[in-house]
């Protein structure tokens, strides 16, 4: 078993895509620990498999080979359900496209997770403002994503991927649609929340984006190159 302060555990974790007749290799057989805490950069090129890791990781995509412990329980054989669950309870995300639902203002949307979780609406609506609060959009929470700038539209995910407490944050290029001054910003948040104690992850290509973590590991060809150690 890994040991109790790390949180994501990888070994050998394999993973295929069929096309035709073809069987693509994507993930080579990576090893990876990341502690309890942390703040981790993967960097990997184009094509070198650093998404279909973060899904993995992210209980989005399953895997064909290897273990993954999350927190010490082994994931590799869980049902679709129980992934759900531990997505909605244990794992917050941020994307590059921010996801946000188009309709609902920002209150309902940082409010989501915490439906799929079961919270009273009156416990949902306290939480949802203090965390926009929190990102600095109390003055914005009736707005919906279209009357909101890039910035804050990605500052409304931060809200709604910390909103459960998650033990772990998956960050996928959460500045790549952000002018640079917007994206540093972004950064600066992130910052905020991993010295607050939540482990964060972040997938990045900016050689200058992946600085703000603690340590930065690097995919190429679906195998960790450096820094998985």
């Amino acid at each position: 078993m890994p040991h109790s302060d790390v949180i994501i555990s990888l070994r050998d974790v394999q993973k295929h895509y069929e096309k035709g007749d073809m069987r693509i290799p994507v993930l080579r057989g990576i090893d990876l620990d990341i502690k309890r805490g942390e703040f981790v950069a993967i960097m990997g090129q184009s094509g070198s498999g650093k998404s279909t890791l973060m899904n993995i990781i992210g209980c989005l995509d399953k895997f064909d080979g290897g273990r993954y412990a999350f927190d010490g329980r082994d994931v590799s054989n869980l049902d679709g359900n129980a992934q759900a669950r531990l997505r909605s309870l244990k794992i917050g995300f941020i994307f590059q496209s921010f996801n946000l639902i188009p309709q609902m203002n920002a209150l309902r949307n940082v409010e989501l997770p915490m439906i799929y979780s079961g919270r009273p609406r009156e416990s949902r609506h306290r939480m949802a403002k203090a965390m926009l609060g929190m990102v600095g959009l109390e003055d914005r929470i009736d707005h919906i994503p279209a009357q909101l700038s890039g910035g804050q539209q990605q500052r409304v995910a931060i809200a709604r991927a910390l909103v459960n407490n998650p033990s772990l944050i998956v960050a996928d290029e959460p500045t790549g649609s952000l002018d640079s001054q917007t994206g540093e910003l972004i950064m600066k948040q992130l910052t905020k929340v991993h010295k607050a104690g939540t482990t964060v992850l972040l997938v990045t290509h900016e050689p200058h984006i992946a600085e703000y973590a603690q340590r930065t590991v690097y995919i190429s060809d679906g195998k960790m190159v450096k820094g998985a150690a």
